[in-house]
């Protein structure tokens, strides 16, 4: 109620005249002038300039992922083709600053040299908005890179007022909760209905050609039977290899493998999203990672990091969010043994 009373009352907006005026309205005289350097080298105020964007941008994907799971709790009024338009849009985002890395390479590591000392201890590393990020969307705490051999080592470089919002962010559903519940909706999976995971397995034993070389016969059934026998796909979540539940997985498997059909053509675009989504963010993680190596070698972080080490170990510690969806076409079937609706 309190958010709808400042939306009507926008007298903030509006000038000395009482009309609404463009720099008012994006209250520029406070952007514009919160470029501060600690240093006479021309290059620092791009460096904050890039900063600065890449925090409101993260604000911007917050406002994003928070409507999403707001509309996935709406239940069947739930309208997807706005979750997988405000996906895409997150995407867009997440190319974006991608595409920032480059300028800030147009920066010479010798003129960083110049005053990144005047940094110390700010980093990067201590972005809060970027870990309510990754709660909103669904980290897996058990893959988290340890900072002074603790998982949560990172909070210890926040502020107190930082940590309690992040904290709060964090009770919040995650879109990957979201998703989760989402795909084990699915009428089709449960046994008085389709019970397409029944139906699955007799396709995939349908497909075994009876010349089919045993040893490679038995190496596809384990794959398939990974997925089949709930006590195997528990043991893969509880070894982290896998995510989603076994009931989502299906589901997730049937968007796939029916996404011809009218019932999943929008289901088929928000996991694609998804992947998206994934993937540019490990690209943006590596791209930072070589920036890093180009720009202090093998110096520590300003933050208290080993620097490129850390950033080395985030990437080997495979925070992808949705990695079934990754990995999904290891349990594709031809078409012709892909069991029809009804």
């Amino acid at each position: 109620m309190a958010d709808q009373d400042a939306a009507n009352d926008h007298e903030w907006a509006k000038d000395d005249d009482g009309k609404v005026r463009y720099s008012k309205y994006l209250q520029l005289d406070k952007i514009l002038g919160a470029q501060k350097v600690t240093s006479n080298v021309h290059d620092e105020h791009l460096f904050v300039v890039i900063h600065q964007v890449y925090e409101l941008w993260f604000a911007q994907i917050r406002h994003e992922i928070s409507s999403m799971c707001d509309e996935f709790g709406k239940g069947e009024k739930t309208n997807f083709l706005v979750i997988s338009a405000r996906l895409g849009r997150v995407n867009k985002i997440l190319k974006l600053l991608v595409e920032q890395i480059p300028i800030l390479e147009t920066m010479s590591p010798q003129d960083f040299l110049e005053f990144r000392d005047n940094l110390f201890p700010a980093s990067g590393f201590q972005s809060y908005q970027f870990r309510i990020i990754e709660y909103r969307i669904g980290f897996n705490e058990k893959t988290r890179t340890e900072f002074e051999n603790d998982k949560e080592g990172y909070k210890k470089v926040m502020s107190d007022k930082e940590r309690e919002e992040m904290e709060v962010e964090q009770k919040k559903v995650s879109l990957f909760t979201c998703i989760e519940k989402w795909l084990e909706s699915w009428p089709e999976l449960d046994e008085k209905n389709f019970n397409f995971p029944a139906k699955f397995e007799q396709a995939i034993l349908a497909s075994i050609k009876p010349d089919e070389d045993k040893q490679k016969v038995e190496k596809k059934k384990s794959w398939y039977y990974s997925l089949i026998k709930q006590e195997e796909h528990d043991k893969m979540v509880q070894a982290g290899s896998r995510r989603f539940s076994q009931k989502a997985f299906f589901g997730a498997l049937m968007t796939y493998l029916y996404r011809d059909h009218p019932r999943f053509h929008v289901p088929y675009q928000i996991l694609n999203h998804l992947i998206e989504m994934d993937t540019l963010l490990m690209k943006w993680r590596y791209a930072h990672m070589c920036l890093v190596q180009y720009q202090i070698g093998n110096r520590p972080g300003t933050g208290g990091t080993s620097g490129v080490g850390y950033l080395q170990q985030t990437i080997r510690n495979n925070p992808k969010f949705f990695p079934d969806l990754m990995n999904m076409t290891t349990f594709f079937i031809t078409k012709e043994h892909i069991p029809k609706l009804n």
